[in-house]
């Protein structure tokens, strides 16, 4: 949709500037080139707004190219549209607010004292997102930052009757917030966690910016200098965004005549000085560089020598086992020969590995494991993975399996019902590994 109606979007099938004359007002919709990771969530929160104008604008103007086509069927789409909407719900309560807070504090340690919030919220929401679907919560408290409840806000928690729709919204929403849940504990944790703890820690990190806008607003200048001047070296691009940053010429400015002949002068006088260090420098990159990409080409060798050594011990542990167990007959069979549980374990255990290092069977993780939060699997456990594995996963005709067969016989609402509780619980087990770590 932004490569449709966004200023910036697609020369050849977009239709910015007729659908900015059908509004006759300003597109909200902006750019995702020189923004954030929030602009997607802004944009879906501006086209759920536009969503009806969108609509009647391809009515009039018809869907003259495969663009406008494709766009036309997204917005007949019930789940698509719930999609949008669940986005734009989450830059109105969530990322609008958190980036307003944190420009408005001036290091990155205020920040981390609002982010156990948060989590808090987060994890109660993606259990249950209807008050945030009605719009009857907000992340931070309004002193703290600001929620803009301005036309697209209303339109986003304008009352439907459409209650499929808010079905879909919130499943949309329970989905994305558990995600986000998950990466907000694994990008922030030990970080919240030594901020309470370590007083040196809160000093470090109360000198340190809450971003990192100024690094990227270089980036940009050198980006732009770059397109601009395609033949320049590093070192002139370097002194042009070092000369307007550190605004050198007004700092001239205030100079008397002398002063600033002075200045100058020495200035013309080093460049042969600056122009050697510059060389240096190079070279000690090249140099670093090469030192880098040999230790990789290293690792990398011993990396394999170590896979194949240690699928050659398996081969020769299976081999001692009388090869590779191929059906649940094989399993029952060959564990009967073996007397303790210990040499059960560890007899599936190398026909696990087998199948996981050696075969590089693409069967879901879990089922490799031989423990489990700290406990070792039981062999009536082992056993039930390693049948699974060979029934299911390791032939190019699967046969069905029973939760397949019961599902074919589910309403829909009932199957992504059980599909989005299947969802959230794989990425709560991932929150749940990141947190015993």
């Amino acid at each position: 949709m932004c490569k449709t109606f966004e200023n910036h979007g697609s020369e050849s099938a977009g239709v910015m500037s007729p659908f900015a004359a059908y509004l006759d007002n300003k597109v909200h919709l902006t750019k995702f080139k020189g923004n954030r990771f929030n602009v997607i969530f802004y944009n879906a929160a501006a086209a759920y707004y536009y969503m009806d104008s969108f609509r009647s604008f391809l009515e009039v103007w018809g869907s003259g190219n495969l663009l406008l086509e494709a766009v036309k069927k997204d917005l007949e789409s019930p789940v698509y549209v719930a999609g949008i909407r669940a986005l734009g719900i989450i830059d109105k309560i969530i990322t609008g607010p958190l980036w307003r807070l944190i420009n408005s504090e001036g290091n990155i340690g205020a920040v981390l004292s609002y982010l156990d919030v948060m989590e808090e919220k987060l994890k109660v929401w993606s259990s249950d997102a209807s008050e945030l679907v009605a719009g009857r919560v907000v992340m931070f408290d309004e002193g703290v930052a600001e929620v803009h409840r301005d036309g697209m806000y209303e339109t986003m928690f304008t009352d439907t009757d459409d209650i499929q729709h808010n079905i879909y919204t919130q499943e949309a929403l329970e989905i994305i917030l558990t995600h986000f849940q998950l990466s907000l504990h694994r990008c922030t944790h030990e970080m919240r966690t030594r901020m309470k703890s370590d007083r040196g820690y809160r000093d470090a990190a109360a000198k340190v910016p809450a971003t990192n806008v100024a690094s990227e607003r270089d980036f940009g200048q050198l980006d732009m200098l770059m397109r601009q001047r395609p033949n320049a070296r590093t070192i002139n691009m370097e002194a042009t965004i070092l000369y307007a940053n550190n605004k050198t010429a007004d700092w001239l400015d205030t100079l008397d005549i002398h002063h600033k002949e002075r200045y100058i002068n020495t200035a013309i006088s080093s460049v042969k000085y600056v122009e050697e260090r510059y060389k240096q420098r190079k070279l000690a990159i090249y140099k670093h560089k090469r030192e880098q990409l040999e230790a990789k080409k290293i690792a990398k060798q011993l990396r394999d020598e170590n896979k194949r050594q240690e699928k050659r011990q398996i081969i020769e542990k299976l081999h001692e086992l009388g090869g590779e167990w191929k059906t649940g007959e094989d399993i029952i069979q060959k564990l009967d020969q073996i007397k303790t549980k210990t040499g059960q374990k560890l007899a599936l255990g190398i026909q696990l590995r087998y199948h996981k290092i050696v075969l590089c069977n693409d069967a879901p993780r879990n089922l490799f494991m031989q423990q489990h939060q700290g406990k070792t699997l039981t062999v009536a456990q082992l056993t039930d993975n390693l049948v699974k594995i060979i029934s299911e996963y390791s032939s190019d005709t699967q046969v069905p399996s029973t939760s397949e067969i019961i599902n074919a016989h589910k309403p829909e609402a009932s199957i992504r019902k059980q599909d989005l509780h299947e969802a959230k619980q794989t990425i709560l087990r991932q929150l749940q590994t990141q947190m015993t770590k």
